[in-house]
This record gives structure tokens, sequence and C-alpha cells, in this order.
């Protein structure tokens, strides 16, 4: 599989005989990704993410140590949300927002912080459940 129309600076990767593997072309707010590849690095899918202007809630550094799902526009609040996140091993991260606001622990309602980033030390095997609103 590839793309045979591919220009010059949209091939991100080659296979071994030259044909585009991996092509990113810009559209409308984002771009439009083709991947003739079966895995992929973690820096790769955080460049794609940012070409997508898709939000990444932690740094690629944390990617294999903590694992993280939320959701955007809880009861109506476009710049609110839920989430949950799980430790895979002891970590230190920021967990980044998409814009600034109140994070409270979801079942106890206790304030976790106020911001964009919210910093977050985790042992393995700890589970946080989240509730974000914007300010």
């Amino acid at each position: 599989m590839t793309v045979t129309d591919a220009r010059p600076d949209e091939v991100w990767a080659r296979y071994p005989n030259g044909d585009p593997a991996i092509v990113v072309r810009k559209s409308g707010k984002g771009g439009d990704i083709f991947l003739g590849v079966p895995e992929l690095a973690v820096e790769l899918v955080h460049a794609f993410a940012r070409v997508a202007g898709a939000h990444a809630y932690i740094d690629r550094s944390a990617v294999d140590k903590v694992s993280v799902q939320a959701t955007a526009g809880a009861f109506g609040d476009p710049k609110g949300g839920f989430g949950m996140m799980q430790a895979q091993e002891d970590v230190t991260f920021a967990l980044r927002l998409p814009n600034r606001a109140r994070l409270t622990d979801a079942i106890s309602g206790e304030e976790l912080g106020v911001g964009d980033s919210v910093p977050f030390t985790l042992k393995k095997g700890d589970v946080r459940v989240f509730r974000w609103q914007g300010l």
C-alpha cells in the first residue's frame, strides 16, 4: 500500500524500495494521514495528533507509564469533562487540559489543581477519576 501521487514534502517515511510509507497532507483545520506501516513510535503518534489538531493530555515522555482517558463537553460544558488515569508504573507527570480549568476528584470532590496543566505523582496501579470544569 502506498500513495502514488504524494509530493516530496508530504512524505514522512518511505519503504525500502523508495515508495511512500507515511504521507501527511494538510487539509481543512488539520491533515490527512496515510499509514502503510503496522507499528508507530509514540513520537510519531504525537506528531500526527498535532497535525490533526487533537489535544494530548500527557507528554509523550509519560505515555508508556500512565494511561489517560478523557471526555470533553460533559453536561453541555464545552470547556469541561470527566476522565480517568491509571499508572502502569510509578510516574510523575503533568495532566494537560485543553483549557484553564478546575480539576477535582470525581468521587471525593477534593480539588486536585487549577490551570491548564496539573502535576500528579502516581504509584503503579493507582487509578484517579477526575472532573475538570472550565474557568
